[in-house]
């Protein structure tokens, strides 16, 4: 990787995790958008800072699971296409990071998965209504400012050679 790519990297990093730790959050979903792999958009029934109750125990095969009536917020979702991979960036009400991982190409094992398709997210996650708290208010001016600095940033993006 070039430096001028790696000094963009570094720079985003830095704006992500600063804004991201103004309101309580992980800066990993943020960096991971302000460089173009990352989505925050909705992944299924699942939509940028909504909370959600698991509804049955998840367990993913690469890192992470989640017990029933567990309360989650959604911060985004990254893809690792070389692997089918996928990781959904989650959070607790206490503000701990609860990342789950799969990897689409290992084998089955029993009660683990090893992917989560967008179309069965409702099977493990109920949406709870807004609290419209504080928070609340705050991660929905997050997104619009994502959506606003990915739009500034991505065409200053050094190309790799």
């Amino acid at each position: 990787m070039n430096s001028q790519l790696m000094d963009y990297r570094k720079m985003c990093l830095e704006v992500a995790n600063a804004k991201a730790a103004r309101i309580g959050i992980d800066g990993m979903p943020l960096f991971d958008a302000l460089i173009g792999h990352g989505k925050i958009h909705p992944y299924g029934c699942l939509e940028f800072g909504m909370r959600y109750r698991v509804r049955q125990p998840l367990k993913a095969n690469r890192m992470g699971q989640l017990a029933v009536d567990t309360i989650m917020r959604y911060l985004g979702y990254y893809t690792f296409p070389y692997d089918n991979g996928l990781r959904l960036y989650l959070q607790t009400d206490d503000q701990v990071s609860r990342n789950l991982e799969f990897e689409g190409i290992r084998p089955d094992e029993p009660g683990v998965l090893n992917y989560l398709t967008s179309a069965e997210t409702h099977e493990y996650f109920e949406p709870l209504p807004p609290a419209r708290e504080p928070r609340d208010l705050e991660l929905e001016a997050l997104k619009q400012w994502l959506s606003e600095e990915r739009n500034r940033l991505i065409p200053q993006r050094p190309k790799m050679r």
